[in-house]
């Protein structure tokens, strides 16, 4: 479909333009649900003409919702393969791990707690949950390998320990506010001295 230039410009290049409308809509989602969400309604609240958002995304709403979940989850599981994952001691590993998901999960509200935790009804809700499977495999991996050579404790069940960390770091979606009275440097740091101290070898 053809596109003004000024309809255009108004959300930026046709690439990047994708990212902006998946942002809106996603909010809008969140707000309505997706099935109480139309093109109308993602286009008014981007200030600009339905034709200039099918320029964007032809497909329409599914596109669109396609869209949010590759921005949003392919960071995750990426920052699971960056080479100081894959390489160091396995504590080294499943710290900077750890580190990468408080990091992704500050800088993608509300997006990712959209497509992480079950929130809301859309047509990509199992696509999301196999994402999410997949992912949680993978950081276990990296706990049992932590554990395999005792360099986190081992006097509670992995599995639990894990699950148990990660529901404080996806917690953040409830109560972090990015104008609140601590930084997001701040929030990063004290959730991360938590999680490490969480998983921390016991003397006994």
């Amino acid at each position: 479909m053809a596109s003004t230039t000024g309809q255009d410009n108004a959300i930026g290049t046709k690439a990047a333009g994708l990212d902006t409308v998946a942002k809106v809509a996603i909010e809008l989602f969140i707000e309505r649900g997706y099935n109480g969400t139309s093109m109308d309604q993602i286009a008014g609240r981007l200030g600009v003409t339905k034709a200039a958002l099918y320029y964007h995304a032809p497909s329409g709403k599914q596109q669109i919702l396609e869209h949010a979940m590759r921005m949003t989850m392919d960071p995750l599981w990426d920052s699971l393969r960056e080479p100081a994952v894959e390489g160091g001691t396995p504590l080294e590993r499943l710290r900077h791990a750890l580190a990468s998901q408080v990091d992704l999960i500050i800088a993608g509200m509300p997006e990712i707690s959209f497509f992480l935790l079950p929130l809301t009804h859309h047509p990509l809700q199992d696509e999301a949950r196999k994402r999410r499977r997949r992912y949680d495999r993978a950081l276990r991996a990296l706990f049992l390998a932590a554990a395999e050579d005792r360099s986190i404790r081992t006097d509670v069940d992995i599995a639990t320990m894990q699950r148990s960390v990660m529901a404080m770091i996806y917690s953040l979606h409830e109560w972090y506010a990015p104008n609140g009275r601590l930084s997001a440097h701040q929030i990063r740091d004290s959730v991360l001295k938590l999680a490490y101290a969480a998983i921390e070898p016991t003397d006994s």
